[in-house]
């Protein structure tokens, strides 16, 4: 007998939350007896993507039961809507902040049967905020048959023979591009073998200006490196290629519920160096990645992410900054056990390689065991 699911989510958005959608619809599919329907929503129609062509999905589309057994929604929380008519109700979504006490949405969330989120930290920020609900801390999928190394790149003729750290993210003020900065330059020096790559949108000229003004701040007697910047829109594979180009992962954000390109980094071998105190810590440690401590401190933000909605990010909630000589620390002895102990280097890049799997529609379609969750 077949399990009826409907969900609802942004799956056609060209963003990180159409991706992680798509994912997840694909690790339930991956489920034995499972009969799917999937409705799109718009969380942000400027990145809806106007050539969706996922065969797979569409399919789903296409699909209508008269009866529904779970209604999955992938939204915010204050969309979520109980119907008594479905047997199950799921609120799936991702928290970057802590403390939702204060906020109308947590009585949203109460309504909902079961509640999901990608890492144990949401889990416990839920519950401390007064979630009465069962919920569930349930990884973002990976579709890992793709994830590969591509062949070394150049990508600058100035880096070519250097150790690279590198980062993936959006240009906003959650990512921390600051930080990694200062700390990459009171690292290393003009001398040392070494790059910072970010992979980032942007305008280069600006972003060349805000991190010449970060150094400038610095008021240090001394030369310092230049960033490689890239900022074009690219194809996942050309992200693969960057992975592949690159030897350490850094992100130094102020809160994460999953971080995709860090996932990616660990199963390409990247050794991550994380916020300690985020979503990331399920899955990386001291032996596959490195941890950078932090701090916990109000979410205070020069611009607002979720304009007129200000149940997020407030300074009534928190999330924690990374402590700048941590991270220092940690890049030092990421490149030092590099040059000094490759055989150290490959055992822990090899522990993060062989935790691909953990992130596999199968592995995760498992976990969410739906027809097992009464």
């Amino acid at each position: 007998m077949s399990t009826n699911i409907l969900f609802v989510g942004p799956y056609r958005q060209h963003d990180g939350w159409g991706l992680a959608a798509r994912d997840y619809i694909r690790a339930i599919s991956s489920l034995p007896n499972i009969n799917l329907t999937t409705r799109p929503i718009y969380l942000a129609p400027g990145n809806t993507d106007a050539s969706f062509n996922d065969e797979q999905i569409i399919s789903y589309e296409n699909n209508k039961a008269d009866k529904y057994d779970y209604v999955i929604q992938n939204t915010l929380p204050e969309y979520f809507y109980y119907d008594s008519r479905y047997g199950k109700n799921i609120g799936l979504f991702t928290l970057e902040i802590n403390n939702f006490s204060k906020t109308k949405v947590i009585s949203n969330i109460n309504r909902m049967d079961e509640i999901w989120v990608p890492s144990s930290l949401e889990k416990e920020s839920l519950q401390s905020s007064g979630c009465t609900k069962t919920i569930r801390a349930i990884s973002e999928a990976l579709d890992i048959d793709i994830l590969k190394i591509y062949p070394r790149a150049i990508l600058n003729p100035a880096i070519a023979n250097h150790f690279r750290f590198y980062t993936i993210c959006e240009n906003n003020f959650r990512k921390n591009l600051q930080d990694l900065i200062i700390a990459f330059n009171l690292a290393f020096d003009l001398g040392d073998p070494v790059s910072l790559v970010i992979k980032t949108n942007g305008d280069i000229k600006e972003l060349t200006t805000f991190a010449n003004e970060i150094k400038q701040s610095l008021h240090l007697n001394k030369p310092f490196k230049n960033e490689v910047w890239m900022t074009q829109r690219i194809s996942y594979d050309d992200i693969l290629r960057i992975h592949s180009s690159c030897d350490c992962f850094v992100m130094p954000s102020y809160g994460e519920a999953f971080c995709r390109p860090a996932a990616e980094a660990l199963c390409l071998g990247k050794n991550p160096i994380v916020n300690k105190n985020s979503g990331m810590k399920d899955f990386i440690n001291n032996d596959n990645g490195f941890l950078v401590n932090s701090h916990k401190t109000p979410v205070i933000m020069p611009h607002h992410p979720i304009a007129g909605n200000t149940d997020y990010y407030n300074a009534n909630q928190h999330w924690y900054k990374i402590d700048i000589y941590d991270l220092i620390k940690q890049m030092q002895k990421a490149y030092g056990l590099y040059k000094k102990d490759k055989k150290a280097w490959d055992e822990k890049s090899n522990l993060g390689i062989s935790q691909k799997e953990s992130f596999s529609y199968s592995t995760i379609g498992k976990k969410l065991c739906i027809q097992d969750s009464n």
